[in-house]
């Protein structure tokens, strides 16, 4: 179950990411007949969203938060400290590469039964004035375009908020209804 929720905001001039800071750990029990999850542990202090080197670019995770025995969070700064950032930055190249990065992972603990994690990469390719935005889900490794926008300098921008994961809280404070 997906407790976490984040956020992305395009405006003309900056991309906004947000997410919430708590984590919850579950553990499975299980009788002769049904399997139940137990709430062992919720904390208030987890990292989400990632700022890769001193880049305009930032991964934001929901869903699962671990890998096998690593964290989400250790695993993308291991892709940060790991990937060669060579040439002029391109944010798709870098959702492109954090999926295959992910997907070792994936492969290397498959073991562990790895629950669906989605990560959002957003920032700013070099000479582009417009933020691109990509999501990235593992274990499936499927790579889409968020905001379904072009990145041209002409008037078919589009801007707005997009909110992942437990999304029905955000959907009712903003559209007043559930979605």
């Amino acid at each position: 179950y997906i407790m976490t929720i984040c956020v992305a905001v395009r405006v003309p001039d900056a991309l906004i990411l947000a997410a919430d800071s708590a984590t919850t750990v579950v553990e499975n029990q299980s009788d002769n007949s049904t399997t139940k999850n137990r709430v062992v542990k919720i904390t208030n202090f987890s990292s989400k969203i990632w700022q890769l080197k001193n880049f305009p670019l930032a991964v934001m995770s929901w869903g699962a938060g671990a890998i096998g025995p690593r964290s989400v969070g250790s695993v993308v700064r291991e892709f940060e400290s790991c990937y060669k950032f060579r040439g002029a930055l391109n944010v798709k190249k870098v959702a492109f590469s954090l999926k295959e990065f992910l997907m070792l992972f994936c492969k290397k603990y498959k073991e562990f039964n790895i629950n669906k994690i989605n990560f959002f990469i957003g920032g700013y390719s070099f000479n582009r004035y417009f933020s691109d935005q990509y999501m990235v889900s593992i274990p499936k490794g499927e790579v889409t375009k968020c905001f379904a926008c072009s990145t041209d300098s002409d008037a078919s921008q589009s801007y707005g908020a997009s909110w992942f994961g437990s999304s029905y809280p955000l959907s009712r404070f903003i559209n007043g209804y559930d979605v």
